[in-house]
């Protein structure tokens, strides 16, 4: 027998983590729109973020799942961003919209980021 303190030991516990979803919604008729943020379903973001841009020509254009989002406008565009942190999503939006060689704004950032619960 090994004396090597073996066998009693209480076993490692992993990590356990919930995913977390974002949302994005837009009336394209008359420029409302609506977000959630750190939902726990898929379904969930998407319904929150329709409820709150508050008409019924509101559709998802944006969503994510574990990560943060941006959005961008210039000249009547816009553009989406993500990356790991409000700032990385963005610099990813602002990034595109630069691209088209216009003046960009960013109107919205926010994050739905996992959550441990072990």
């Amino acid at each position: 027998r090994s004396r090597c303190g073996g066998g009693n030991r209480a076993p490692v516990s992993a990590e356990v983590w919930e995913d977390r979803y974002g949302a994005i919604a837009e009336d394209p008729v008359k420029g409302g729109g609506g977000v959630s943020e750190d939902e726990k379903s898929k379904r969930s973001a998407d319904r929150i973020a329709i409820s709150r841009c508050g008409t019924n020509q509101c559709k998802v254009v944006s969503r994510v799942r574990n990560t943060c989002q941006a959005i961008a406008y210039g000249e009547g565009l816009r553009f989406f961003g993500d990356g790991a942190s409000e700032q990385l999503a963005a610099n990813d939006a602002i990034a595109k919209c630069e691209q088209k060689g216009t003046k960009c704004e960013l109107k919205y950032t926010g994050c739905s980021l996992p959550v441990r619960v072990k």
